[in-house]
């Protein structure tokens, strides 16, 4: 029996925990790494990666000049072959380095005595040097530090509590070592030398590498047992004659490992490099609008000011809340992106989720510019085929899973350097290489093809079906973020984890409200009542 009908929306709120991590392991998936085009990874003489957790390595191209072939990795006390992938890691912009022009020059011991214990409590200094029997403390309280040079040296002790520290340059030598209280980032602007059984957060092997980050923009250079544990995120790295890191490398040029050096991994999932490195969209549109009206910036970014304009197109129920409507099977519907969002960009991700039923050709996002009206397609062949263009050329298709059913499907399409790589529902289905050259985008259209800038729209290459939670990062990113986005979005939730709360109209109130409370009914008209004043009774 129904005792009470009502005509209206409903509002459903899921909870989740928050999981978009602000850690920075994502630049570190494995023990060693590039992160960019035409990264090197170098052998000689017994060099080793030890316990990788993967053999094929995210580097462009493999220098091998040992005499062992490829057994350059060693798993579980086994040499075993390692190759490259070709597909650099995730990369992330530098700051830009802090330097000071004031402080002083001290030397330690400066007390005319053999040994010295000093608290550093003047953040900037110019030159610092440490010899036998100096023991420093550098404090929390006094960070960040910014150092122009630093030599500690002579079995000189020092301690970096947690902080951040900027040094121009940084020499440990002849049996120094540097003790880590960490999270500590070290930014290392020129040359950083350990060097002569110099140890840095080594700590008679106990020191965690998730408690210090360098970031540096030169070349790091260990040698002669050499002792670090950390994660390095570099230009230019070289280890030779027995050094050892354990933790985590990735590097812009090149990694050479030589003469014995050894790189073991290391867990470095807490690592923090300055205040965090949560990876974030730069536009998030949810299309969560009540309705669309052809007006400028109403389709709205909840991240910044990338807001777009729907064209002959309404939300409807999506995904997660609303979703765009592009079903018409014509060139009317689609929506204006602002160009902004990918032009001048190299390294992107675009995030959407979409239902669709077409299985033959069509254009999710186009990006156009004078001279180039293909200068960014993310297109599909077919419902198994994906062939996305840069700068007015493919490179081939990808053999994909279906992304047709009219079922919701995740697509997530990557582009790091030469790399574009597209993830069906949480699954990478492939690769292809493509140009590195910066996009010229002038018109960002969702839903159609261009032909020429912001038009020449053709229907049999539109976009048909519901797109929703369009995510667009200046950076590509990782298969763990991938399969969080997955996750959080397939349970009602925002990207991040975040709590989402489905809008409703603010004048939203029954058409009608039937409460079947009349004693009886003998079939005259308007006998069983609304109750919502609206005055559609009715007659049993």
């Amino acid at each position: 029996m129904i005792s009470r009908l009502l005509l209206m929306g409903v509002i459903c709120i899921i909870t989740m925990t928050k999981v978009f991590a602000e850690t920075c392991n994502i630049y570190f998936p494995d023990v060693v790494q590039g992160h960019a085009t035409n990264s090197t990874i170098g052998f000689s003489a017994q060099g080793r990666i030890m316990n990788p957790i993967n053999t094929e390595l995210a580097f462009d191209i493999l220098d091998n000049q040992s005499n062992n072939g490829n057994e350059i990795c060693s798993v579980n006390g086994r040499e075993v072959a390692c190759t490259i992938s070709g597909v650099p890691a995730p990369s992330f912009i530098l700051p830009d380095f802090q330097t000071t022009t004031e402080g002083d020059s001290p030397t330690y011991p400066n007390n005319g005595n053999y040994s010295q214990s000093v608290e550093i409590t003047v953040s900037d200094i110019q030159t610092l040097t440490a010899q036998r029997g100096s023991n420093l403390t550098f404090l929390s309280e006094n960070s960040p530090y910014k150092i122009n040079s630093a030599s500690f040296l002579e079995q000189s002790e020092v301690t970096l509590q947690s902080g951040i520290y900027w040094f121009n340059e940084l020499t440990i030598s002849a049996n120094a070592k540097v003790n880590i209280e960490g999270p500590v980032t070290l930014y290392v602007n020129g040359d950083l030398v350990i060097e002569d059984q110099g140890e840095l957060n080594y700590d008679n092997g106990n020191g965690l590498a998730s408690d210090l980050a360098i970031v540096n923009w030169s070349t790091v250079s260990m040698t002669d047992n050499a002792k670090v544990s950390a994660s390095l995120y570099g230009n230019n790295v070289e280890m030779t004659m027995q050094a050892q890191l354990t933790g985590a490398i990735s590097v812009e040029a090149k990694l050479a490992v030589l003469n014995n050096a050894k790189v073991y991994y290391e867990d470095v999932t807490d690592v923090l490099i300055g205040n965090g490195c949560s990876n974030q969209p730069i536009a998030e549109l949810r299309f969560d609008e009540i309705q669309y009206n052809d007006e400028a910036d109403e389709v709205i970014d909840s991240i910044g000011n990338f807001h777009g304009q729907a064209k002959s197109a309404q939300p409807v129920e999506g995904m997660v809340c609303n979703a765009v409507d592009l079903s018409d099977t014509g060139t009317e519907d689609y929506v204006i992106l602002d160009n902004g969002i990918l032009d001048n960009k190299t390294d992107f991700t675009i995030s959407l989720w979409t239902k669709t039923a077409k299985t033959s050709t069509q254009s999710f996002i186009s990006g156009a510019t004078s001279g180039s009206f293909n200068e960014l397609i993310m297109w599909f062949t077919s419902n198994t085929g994906f062939q996305p263009h840069l700068q007015n050329r493919h490179n081939g298709t990808l053999n994909i899973d279906s992304i047709a059913g009219d079922t919701w499907h995740h697509l997530v399409w990557t582009r790091s350097g030469t790399q574009s790589c597209l993830f069906v529902d949480n699954a990478l289905q492939g690769r292809i290489t493509q140009s590195a050259d910066i996009l010229e985008i002038d018109s960002l259209i969702l839903g159609q093809e261009q032909d020429s800038v912001g038009g020449r729209f053709v229907a049999s290459q539109a976009f048909n079906g519901l797109i929703d939670e369009l995510l667009i990062f200046d950076s590509a990113i990782s298969a763990d973020q991938v399969s969080e986005i997955y996750k959080n979005q397939s349970n009602g939730l925002g990207y991040d984890g975040s709590v989402r709360t489905c809008p409703i109209p603010e004048t939203l109130a029954p058409l009608a409200e039937y409460r079947f409370e009349e004693d009886n009914w003998n079939g005259s008209n308007n006998q069983i009542l609304d109750s919502s004043g609206n005055g559609f009774h009715g007659t049993p």
